[in-house]
């Protein structure tokens, strides 16, 4: 339910837009597959004087017809329709007055301490100033347990300053929390590492396994209360990522969302939410930058605990399939090399602005640099859209090629997407679908009363 009010709030701000521009919008069908593309020279410079008819599309092996071409914002400012008969996803030219550029800043106050706001706050309104061109669109917003619109999309520099200059952002960072938890984890590891279970032959010894009995309880609190904190942490952030994705997908133009975060771990429980999220972000061609709030960090001390090499390396030999399978307070073997070792805040957030072609800047106190790389990216890319040969829309995923037709150059883009039905807004988990499945074959049995 909070993620439909997570729409909602925002399906309003977007509908706003397109209302106060009706006249200006440009209508494409949704079942069109979108596509973000950026093509470099063998310098590694953007190029920005190509057309339709240099592109070709591949999926899974099939070409493809492009339907609509947007060229990018940083060579030729109109639309043209591609080289194709009439059809009806053809896109006409808007009149200049009508933005092309949708950037949502999202600052994620569920992670970002309140030390680092100051920073954020500074670095953004320097791109507001200095970055924003008339062909540009932005709003305000921020996570804490929910949603909340600071400023609505507006093209007016003094309201989104203002906006920003006077909210308040009441940052809920668990950080704090988070980093007791690890503390209090590792104590108790290094106190049950310093003690061997031993038989019970004498008062001394029972109270010693007594110690030990009581440790193993409170370790096991603790990592429980890891995952739930995990989950309080990621949960209304990719809720809202989600939102915002689906709000943007009936508006034509450059869709880009910014995350201002700290990062945090996803629990192996929401993984197809994490999923989803990049789903709906793909097929409302959002791509998702993210910006580490923290800026530049001081080397932390690597933990005591077996960290394997990826996420995943060596759990099978460190484990059996039991202990794999269930949850130890609250925690499987999954979530736990998933928390423990360094930054592993990170990897959410290098799959997701991967996986719908942006990318995560951290390491830098200075936001706006950030904000100006995203910037130029963003005014050098291609859109393309195509019907798809294959119209069945069962979720499966899809690989997608694009080339074009000049020597020397390298395509940035998404390399497919997951082909989901264009009428399905909230994507169920796997558990949820089966239980809908479930439900329809029931309703299906005339015996059942």
């Amino acid at each position: 339910m909070k993620y439909f009010t997570l729409l909602f709030a925002f399906l309003l701000s977007c509908s706003a837009v397109a209302f106060g521009q009706e006249e200006d919008v440009v209508k494409v069908k949704s079942n069109l597959v979108n596509i973000d593309v950026m093509v470099k020279d063998k310098k590694g410079k953007y190029v920005s004087d190509l057309k339709a008819e240099d592109f070709t599309i591949v999926e899974n092996g099939v070409p493809q017809k492009i339907e609509f071409f947007d060229a990018p914002l940083m060579g030729n400012e109109t639309k043209t329709a591609a080289p194709s008969t009439a059809t009806a996803a053809a896109a006409t030219t808007p009149p200049s007055s009508a933005p092309r550029n949708y950037v949502a800043l999202v600052i994620d106050s569920q992670s970002t301490d309140i030390t680092n706001l100051k920073q954020v706050r500074e670095g953004t309104l320097k791109y507001i100033r200095e970055q924003i061109t008339e062909n540009d669109i932005v709003a305000l917003l921020s996570v804490t347990n929910g949603l909340r619109m600071l400023q609505p999309f507006t093209q007016d520099k003094a309201k989104l300053i203002a906006a920003l200059e006077n909210a308040g952002l009441n940052p809920s960072s668990k950080n704090f929390e988070q980093k007791d938890i690890a503390g209090n984890i590792e104590l108790r590891r290094e106190q049950l590492a310093g003690s061997t279970p031993a038989t019970i032959t004498s008062v001394a010894a029972g109270s010693e396994a007594a110690k030990r009995m009581i440790a193993e309880r409170v370790l096991a609190q603790f990592i429980q209360l890891r995952t739930a904190l995990s989950l309080q942490q990621s949960r209304p952030v990719l809720a809202a990522l989600a939102a915002i994705a689906e709000g943007l997908r009936p508006i034509p133009g450059k869709k880009t969302l910014v995350l201002f975060s700290q990062g945090f771990v996803s629990p192996a429980v929401l993984d197809w939410q994490v999923q989803s999220t990049i789903d709906i972000a793909n097929r409302a061609n959002v791509a998702i930058y993210i910006i580490d709030s923290a800026g530049l960090r001081a080397g932390a001390p690597a933990s005591g605990s077996l960290v394997p090499s990826s996420p995943l390396a060596g759990v099978s030999g460190i484990t059996n399939q039991e202990q794999r399978i269930r949850a130890v307070g609250g925690e499987t073997v999954f979530d736990n090399v998933r928390q423990e070792g360094q930054g592993r805040e990170f990897d959410i957030l290098y799959r997701i602005s991967g996986d719908t072609g942006g990318r995560f800047f951290k390491g830098n106190n200075d936001i706006s640099q950030g904000l100006e790389r995203i910037d130029e990216e963003i005014h050098a890319r291609y859109t393309l859209a195509y019907r798809s040969t294959n119209q069945n829309f069962d979720g499966t995923f899809r690989k997608v090629k694009i080339e074009v037709r000049r020597p020397d150059t390298q395509i940035v883009s998404r390399n497919g997407y997951y082909a989901i039905p264009p009428e399905e807004i909230m994507l169920l988990s796997p558990a949820d679908k089966k239980l809908l499945t479930g439900f329809a074959a029931a309703q299906a049995n005339p015996e059942l009363p």
